[in-house]
């Protein structure tokens, strides 16, 4: 836990995440000073552009906002800045009262429910990796997990039908029929979450014969009514057969082979679809401008207000996705290498074992002298 003697620590947003931010802000404001002068002086948009403006300004007072957010670390606990509101204190004692879990989004800790609030979230990801390893550190003194208690059954409902799933199988009922499998019938139960050590998961695919269930997690909010997905992913890790689990994260190194080739090869599709909207983008702005110079009307260029935004959000996009293919390559090559590695040793270790040692062939030596002598 933070030091009670030590004096408050300040965290502020990495310095990409503030450059972004940054970057934002002067181009909201851009945007809507060029609307602004187009209306006035060129030609006459209407309230349209007013309201544009104010949208424009809106998000650059985010932008400005996010760059001067905070963390403060204190003997009280860790304290969050907010959108023009006053700080939320995330105290040790929720930490240690086994209230708060880890959800791996954009590396937060979501508390529990209030009357006010959904939830209560406290993001570190914009942070440095540094301050990131610092607060997590202070954070695993004291934090205590959720303890998760299973049920002796689950009841979800997904999409209109009823899913039962007991340790004798699973039941589902719908308005047209009714179906039961085994857990021996189940084809696969594919596991989707974004750190191998956690139970949360952001997918879950349940094969059968002739149906399959996919639960969807995204920043807490999921496509069924019923238990926690901790809840779900782990009754269902107990009863389904080993060999049937495939489980992989998406943000941690890969475990094995199958996982790193199904992970590269998504990301690899992620990466083509950037390209491909990168080009039909930039297109769009070379076209916007040729046709305003052929046209010779410049009230076209007002398109490219809202085109620019766009174009830097999706070639952010692709370099994030070219960044996370290349580490995933990375992530396979070493794979690799350490399972070629063990193999090697392990053939070491075998061939060790069939050629004798060097004591040992000195003393069958001598045994062949003595015998001949004699």
């Amino acid at each position: 836990m933070f030091d009670a003697n030590q004096s408050a620590v300040e965290f502020r947003p990495s310095l990409a995440h503030r450059i972004g931010a940054l970057a934002v802000a002067i181009v909201c404001l851009a945007a809507a000073a060029a609307l602004v002068w187009v209306d006035r002086c060129v030609f006459r948009i209407g309230p349209q552009a007013d309201v544009c403006a104010v949208i424009f300004c809106l998000i650059a007072l985010w932008g400005v906002s996010a760059c001067r957010r905070k963390l403060r670390v204190d003997k009280q606990g860790i304290w969050q800045g907010r959108f023009l509101r006053s700080c939320d204190l995330w105290s040790w004692d929720e930490f240690a009262g086994g209230q708060i879990r880890f959800e791996g989004t954009m590396c937060a800790f979501v508390g529990k429910r209030t009357p006010v609030r959904s939830s209560r979230i406290l993001r570190l990801g914009l942070l440095a990796e540094a301050d990131q390893k610092q607060i997590l550190d202070w954070i695993e003194l004291v934090w205590q997990q959720p303890q998760i208690s299973l049920p002796t059954e689950l009841a979800i409902e997904l999409c209109g039908e009823s899913i039962r799933i007991d340790p004798a199988g699973i039941n589902i009922t719908s308005r047209s029929r009714a179906h039961s499998c085994h857990w021996t019938d189940v084809e696969q139960l594919e596991i989707i979450r974004q750190h191998h050590n956690r139970d949360d998961f952001r997918r879950l695919v349940l094969k059968l014969p002739e149906w399959e269930m996919v639960l969807d997690c995204q920043r807490g909010r999921r496509n069924w009514n019923g238990p926690d997905d901790e809840v779900v992913a782990r009754f269902l890790t107990v009863h389904v057969p080993q060999e049937k689990q495939f489980i992989r994260a998406t943000l941690d190194p890969p475990r094995t082979m199958r996982e790193a080739a199904v992970r590269s090869d998504e990301s690899l599709k992620e990466l083509r679809s950037t390209e491909k909207v990168r080009t039909i983008t930039w297109f769009g702005v070379v076209g916007i401008v040729e046709c305003a110079s052929i046209l010779r009307e410049p009230r076209v260029l007002f398109a490219l207000v809202y085109v620019v935004p766009f174009a830097i959000a999706v070639f952010a996009g692709q370099r994030r996705a070219k960044q996370e293919y290349e580490k995933l390559l990375q992530w396979q090559q070493d794979l690799e290498a350490q399972q070629q590695g063990r193999r090697t040793e392990g053939e070491g270790a075998v061939d060790a074992k069939s050629v004798p040692s060097s004591a040992a062939s000195a003393y069958s030596a001598v045994n062949l002298n003595h015998d001949a002598t004699c």
